[in-house]
C-alpha cells in the first residue's frame, strides 16, 4: 500500500533562499489533519500552491503582522525531502507580473540544495494578461499582501 496525500494551504511559506518550505493553517481542524498527513500518513505529499500562495518570509510572524490573523505552520522534517513534492506555477521572463522575479528565484533553485521539499521538475507556465494595475490585483488578491509586495516578492513597481 501507498499513500499519496495531495496537500494545499491558506498559505505557503518559503524561506527567502528558497530552501525550505512550510504551510500555515487556519481554520477548525486544519491544521491537525495536514499534519497528520504528512508527518503520519503519507508516503508522498504533493504540496499544490499558486505561486502567489508561496509567502518567501522570514517567519510566521511576518505573515500574522501582514494578515492580522492567526496562521500555525505545519513544518516538513527534513527527512520527508525524498517524499515531499512541490508543485506550483511560474512566469515567464521579462512579465509584467509582480511574481516575475519570485518565479526566476524558484526556478533557479536546485533541488539537490532543498532541504525539505524537492521542486516538480517542469513548473506549470502562466502568463497572466491585462494592464499592470489589472495583472497585479489578479496575481496578488489580497490587499494587506498587495501593499507590502516590494518587501514580500521583491516586486517594484513602475
Amino acid at each position: 500500500e501507498f499513500t499519496i496525500g495531495i496537500v494545499t494551504a491558506n498559505w505557503f511559506h518559503i524561506t527567502r533562499d528558497y530552501s525550505t518550505i512550510s504551510l500555515y493553517a487556519s481554520g477548525r481542524g486544519h491544521y491537525t489533519f495536514k499534519k497528520e498527513l504528512i508527518d503520519n500518513i503519507c508516503d508522498l505529499v504533493i504540496l499544490i500552491s499558486p505561486l502567489g500562495k508561496l509567502l518567501p518570509l522570514e517567519d510566521i510572524n511576518e505573515l500574522n503582522e501582514l494578515s492580522s490573523s492567526e496562521y500555525n505552520p505545519i513544518h516538513i522534517p527534513f527527512e520527508n525531502k525524498d517524499r515531499t513534492l512541490l508543485l506550483t506555477t511560474c512566469r515567464p521572463h521579462q512579465s509584467i507580473s509582480p511574481l516575475e522575479i519570485h518565479s526566476r528565484n524558484l526556478e533557479d533553485k536546485e533541488n539537490s540544495n532543498t532541504k525539505n521539499y524537492v521542486k516538480w521538475e517542469k513548473l506549470i507556465p502562466y502568463k497572466p494578461s491585462g494592464k499592470e494595475s489589472e495583472v497585479e490585483s489578479i496575481e496578488l488578491p489580497h490587499g494587506y499582501i498587495r501593499k507590502k509586495s516590494e518587501h514580500v516578492y521583491n516586486y517594484k513597481k513602475n
